[in-house]
């Protein structure tokens, strides 16, 4: 018999038993793959969560900001960062092989923006509160982030106008599962996992410059 047997989902399966259900799968010693009907071997319930997080439907991030980053913002302005709150929920996925049913739940953790500007990302624990126009200025969001320095100015000192920071984000999901079945655990957790990157956006930050008059 073939140790281990292949992994739940290999096409393997599929070549050899036609199915997943159907006993295991053994070699001869000329390398000829047989099944052997009978009780299916205990599914390894955390190895198949494991690659069931390659199916799962992660949230892509579409990271809004207020001011938006079709207009600009200025250094020290307080902007507003968020994701839309129906991107913000529970998702699974499931499989069923061997006799056994592995269910992956995964919730999200906290999301993060790389802002651009080189400073550490903003790391936001909920989707944010979406700004909406008519808000006063007692408005307050658990999500925002202050730029220390304009876009355009380089390194070197250079002054470019136009030039803007590029700024990506991320949702992360703290994943968990459970089986049912022929299994070899009941539930157990993965830890954090993150989702594919959102699109690029790209924001231009301005520095307001004080004159005085005599």
């Amino acid at each position: 018999m073939l140790q281990p047997q292949p992994a739940v989902g290999s096409t393997l399966w599929e070549q050899i038993a036609g199915d997943e259900t159907e006993g295991t799968i053994w070699a001869c010693v000329d390398g000829i793959l047989f099944v052997v009907p009978g009780a299916p071997s205990v599914v390894d319930a955390a190895g198949v969560a494991l690659q069931l997080i390659e199916r799962a439907p992660f949230e892509v991030a579409d990271v809004r900001t207020a001011p938006d980053s079709t207009f600009h913002t200025y250094v020290n302005v307080q902007n507003w960062v968020w994701v839309p709150a129906s991107q913000w929920h529970e998702v699974s996925v499931s499989l069923t092989a061997n006799g056994a049913t592995v269910t992956l739940r995964a919730t999200p953790s906290k999301f993060e923006v790389d802002m651009g500007d080189g400073a550490k990302p903003l790391v936001c624990r909920s989707a944010g509160r979406e700004w909406r126009k008519g808000m006063t200025d007692a408005a307050t969001t658990s999500c925002s982030y202050a730029y220390k320095k304009v876009s355009t100015v380089n390194a070197a000192g250079q002054y470019k106008a136009g030039e803007r920071f590029t700024l990506q984000g991320r949702l992360y999901y703290t994943v968990a599962w459970n089986c049912t079945g022929n299994c070899s655990g009941g539930s157990g957790t993965l830890g954090e996992f993150p989702a594919p990157v959102g699109a690029a956006q790209q924001i231009e930050v301005r520095q307001r410059q004080t004159v005085v008059t005599n």
